[in-house]
């Protein structure tokens, strides 16, 4: 009903994504997938299988794979998952594949994420997004509460495009003070490209934000702004920036 802005009010990419099936020119094709799984008597471990087989003339395809779900604790969770395609495109037959593992920890106080994914230029059948695609990502995010108002936020990774084997590395921590009316943080970016024929481009920033809300919190104002600490900022995804905002609530259904 509206536009869709390329990136959300922190300058995240916003992605579009269509769904569309098209009727064969002649011919029945079958496409057929299910999954099975066992699990231990407390739900605790989970293994499943997954098949699909895609009969589309021209577009053969398989998918296979398996997953893990371990719930180690009541605060704990791992899973991993690994996967396999075969595809046919245009009379042209491709293989990849793909890999996952996940452990995620969300106590009273402190929550962590550590993730490692990789997903080959070929894998998939015609679902899998581009930002995703011939990617291999390794991370880890935490936050912390510290009393009624404050948080303690931070995340590390590295990523690896594997046909150019350009890297990024990328460091953020951030301070946060929180109240009902106002909130602010102070925190430093540290992002790094490496590109396979040795240019390199780094942005070091530093990151603050202001937010009020006025008037029973119908009006809400907002700064934020993202300042080299050093050389100008290079990385493209990374820049300097100054984000002024103001949102007001006309009604419970108008804003």
């Amino acid at each position: 009903k509206q536009p869709v802005p390329s990136r959300d009010l922190d300058f995240n990419p916003v992605y579009i994504v269509a769904e569309y099936e098209s009727l064969a020119g002649d011919g029945d094709d079958i496409v057929a997938g299910g999954r099975a799984s066992i699990y231990t008597d407390d739900d605790n471990v989970e293994v499943g299988v997954t098949r699909i087989d895609d009969g589309t003339t021209g577009a053969e395809a398989s998918l296979t794979g398996v997953d893990l779900r371990w719930q180690i604790n009541s605060q704990t969770l791992l899973t991993a998952e690994t996967a396999s395609t075969d595809t046919t495109v245009g009379g042209t037959p491709t293989s990849g594949s793909a890999h996952s593992i996940e452990l995620e920890h969300n106590g009273e106080n402190v929550d962590v994420r550590a993730f490692m994914r990789e997903v080959d230029d070929d894998f998939g059948l015609g679902y899998q997004s581009a930002a995703d695609q011939g990617v291999r990502r390794l991370g880890i995010d935490a936050r912390a509460t510290i009393g009624e108002h404050w948080r303690v936020e931070g995340e590390a990774g590295w990523q690896q495009m594997l046909a150019t084997e350009d890297i990024r590395n990328l460091a953020r921590g951030r301070v946060r003070y929180e109240r009902q009316t106002f909130s602010a943080s102070a925190g430093l970016t540290h992002a790094e490209d490496a590109f396979d024929d040795g240019d390199t481009r780094t942005s070091d920033l530093l990151d603050l934000g202001l937010t009020k809300k006025l008037f029973d919190s119908r009006l809400t104002l907002r700064v934020n702004s993202s300042s080299a600490l050093n050389d100008d900022a290079e990385s493209l995804d990374y820049p300097t920036r100054l984000v002024f905002g103001a949102d007001y609530r006309l009604n419970s259904d108008v804003d």
